[in-house]
C-alpha cells in the first residue's frame, strides 16, 4: 500500500521548540495593544502572526513529503531454444526434436515458474521472442544456427533477467563463437545439450564464400568448404547450379577423422540483377542427414560495361578528373559530352538513344543558365522513367 514520508532538514525537535516559542511569541505580543481592541480581535491577530510564524520556521526546515509505493517483480530466466533444422535430426536412441519438446515440458521447468518469470526466444539465423505454452510445437525451420546473436541479442535487452537457459545441439554454423558473447553477458548460463554427443558420420557445406557483385560475362571465383566426418577414402562431388543447369563441379577425397576440404568451383553469370546459385554435394549411405547437402547463395550481377554518361556544363577540371578515372575501370563505358558556351556540344550530339541507354548519370556543373530546356526535359524523364541513379557536381555556374 502507498504511504506518505516527511522529511526534515533538520532536527524536528528543534522545529518544534522553534513553533512553540513563535506561538507564545504571538500571544504576548497583541495581549496589550495600543489603542486598545477586542479579545475576539486579539485572538485573531495573534492566531494569523502565529500561523505565519509557524509556516516560516517549517520552511526553514526544507520538510519533503514523500509517497512511497512498493511492488515485487519476480527474476526472469530466459529460455534461448535452438529453432533450426539440425533440431529435426533423429539420432542413435531418438530425436531431437521429442528430447527438446520433453525439456520444455517438463515438471522442472513448471516448477522454475512458481518462483520466476520465464521468457522463452528463439534462434537459428534470426532471434524472436516467444510464446510457448505446453502443449506448443517448434517450427525448427531455421536454415542456420547462430548462438551469438541470441546472446548478443539478450545482453542488449536483459531487464530482470538473472539466469539463462539455452536449449540447443551446440552447434553453431553461422556466427562468431558463442563462447565470447556468454562471458559479456555476465549472468549465469546454464546449457542443456540436445541430441548424442559422439560424432556422427556426416558429410556438410559448412561455408561458401562468394562476391556479392560481380559482372555479367565475367568468370567469378566460388569458394566452398566442406566438413566431413567418417567416411575415408570415399570421394564426394561438389556441383554449383543455377535453377537446373550445371555451372561447375569438383571431386573431393575423403580423410579420416573430421577434416575440412576446401573446393575452388567457378561460374560465368548471365543475365543481369540478383541471381541464385545452389551448391550442392553427393550423399553417402549411413549419413546422419542429408538436409545440410545443399545451401544455396546470391549475386548481384551487373552487366559487364556498365554504360556511364558524363554530362558537363562547361570544360573543366572535374570533368576531366572523373572522365579519366572512370575511364581505368574496365567495366565501364564513358560516354562524355561537354556543353558549348554557344551551341552544341563536345563529344558529339547528346542524343535521346545515348540518354535512355544510360545505367548512370554523372552531371558536373551542369545544367547551366544556357542549357536548352529540352535537354533538361529529356533528362528529367529518363531519370524518372529508368530510376536511373545520377550524381552531381556543383559549381559555380551550375
Amino acid at each position: 500500500m502507498p504511504h506518505l514520508e516527511i522529511a526534515l532538514s533538520g532536527s524536528t525537535l528543534i522545529m518544534v521548540a522553534l513553533i512553540l516559542a513563535g506561538a507564545v511569541l504571538a500571544i504576548a505580543f497583541y495581549r496589550y495593544t495600543i489603542p486598545s481592541v477586542s479579545r475576539q480581535k486579539r485572538a485573531v491577530l495573534s492566531l494569523i502572526r502565529a500561523s505565519s510564524l509557524c509556516l516560516m520556521i517549517v520552511l526553514l526546515f526544507e520538510p519533503l513529503v514523500k509517497l512511497v509505493s512498493t511492488s515485487t517483480h519476480p527474476p526472469v530466466l530466459a529460455v534461448l531454444i535452438d529453432n533450426s533444422e539440425s533440431m529435426q535430426i533423429s539420432d542413435s536412441d531418438q530425436s531431437r526434436t521429442e528430447v527438446l519438446h520433453t525439456v520444455l515440458r517438463s515438471n522442472v521447468l513448471e516448477r522454475l515458474s512458481e518462483n520466476a518469470e520465464l521468457r522463452y526466444y528463439t534462434f537459428g539465423v534470426n532471434h524472436h521472442p516467444h510464446n510457448w505454452e505446453a502443449g506448443d510445437t517448434l517450427s525448427l525451420d531455421e536454415k542456420a544456427t547462430d548462438i551469438s546473436l541470441a546472446l548478443e541479442a539478450l545482453r542488449k535487452d536483459r531487464e530482470r533477467v538473472r539466469a539463462v537457459l539455452l536449449l540447443t545441439d551446440g552447434i553453431y554454423t553461422v556466427g562468431r563463437n558463442p563462447v565470447h558473447y556468454a562471458a559479456l553477458l555476465s549472468l549465469p548460463l546454464f546449457t542443456v545439450g540436445i541430441g548424442d554427443s559422439t560424432e556422427q558420420q556426416d558429410v556438410l557445406i559448412s561455408k561458401i564464400a562468394s562476391n556479392d557483385l560481380v559482372y555479367e560475362g565475367t568468370s567469378t571465383p566460388v569458394d566452398v568448404t566442406i566438413r566431413s566426418s567418417g567416411f575415408p577414402g570415399k570421394q564426394i562431388e561438389v556441383s554449383l547450379f543455377r535453377g537446373g543447369r550445371l555451372l561447375d563441379r569438383g571431386v573431393v577425397t575423403l580423410g579420416e577423422g573430421t577434416r575440412e576440404y576446401r573446393v575452388p568451383l567457378t561460374y560465368t553469370p548471365d543475365g543481369d540483377g540478383t541471381l541464385k546459385y545452389t551448391v550442392r554435394i553427393s550423399s553417402l549411405r549411413g549419413e546422419l542427414t542429408e538436409e545440410n547437402n545443399t545451401r544455396a547463395f546470391y549475386a548481384r550481377v551487373l552487366r559487364s560495361k556498365l554504360r556511364v554518361v558524363l554530362i558537363g556544363g562547361s570544360p573543366s577540371p572535374d570533368v576531366s578528373a572523373i572522365r579519366q578515372t572512370l575511364a581505368e575501370d574496365k567495366n565501364m563505358t564513358i560516354w562524355s559530352f561537354t556543353e558549348r558556351r554557344s551551341t552544341g556540344w563536345y563529344g558529339g550530339n547528346l542524343t535521346a538513344s545515348a540518354i535512355d541507354s544510360a545505367d548512370c548519370f554523372i552531371f558536373v556543373g551542369f545544367p547551366t543558365p544556357s542549357t536548352p530546356g529540352a535537354v533538361i526535359t529529356r533528362l528529367s524523364e529518363a531519370l524518372q522513367r529508368n530510376s536511373s541513379p545520377f550524381l552531381l557536381v556543383c559549381s559555380p555556374q551550375i
